[in-house]
């Protein structure tokens, strides 16, 4: 919003192209909603998962975005979550990352957080258990 819509629109293309990049031909990179995207990552691992997504991170911190003449910081939280350890369906396991992406940022933005184990979940705004 501060550098204007036109601006956002070329921070999100440039965001899905550095994610795709950054994943394999297998997975899937998608917008989720306003500024939020989603990637599935099929027979990964809860440790791949998290590989990718601290991999993600990176590659979007390392570089700022061009949009025009403007140089623009952009930094990501990642709410992680993987079959079957954080859930058994698609409902579970998308409640399970959002929460997870809730705490990350509660816990300072810019940073990876894991789902709880066995799918718990904390709903947005309510602040997450320990």
């Amino acid at each position: 919003d501060r550098f204007g819509h036109q601006a956002g629109d070329a921070v999100l293309v440039e965001l899905a192209r550095r994610l795709t990049d950054a994943t394999r031909e297998v997975d899937v990179v998608t917008r989720f909603g306003g500024e939020e995207f989603a990637l599935v990552l099929p027979r990964t691992p809860v440790q791949g998962t998290r590989r990718l997504a601290d991999k993600v991170r990176e590659v979007v911190a390392d570089e700022p975005f061009a949009a025009g003449s403007v140089s623009i910081p952009v930094t990501v939280s990642v709410g992680a979550a993987a079959y079957p350890d954080h859930g058994l369906s698609t409902v579970d396991l998308l409640a399970a990352a959002d929460a997870a992406l809730y705490r990350a940022k509660e816990n300072g933005r810019n940073r990876v957080e894991e789902a709880e184990p066995g799918g718990r979940t904390t709903p947005r705004g309510a602040g997450a258990a320990r």
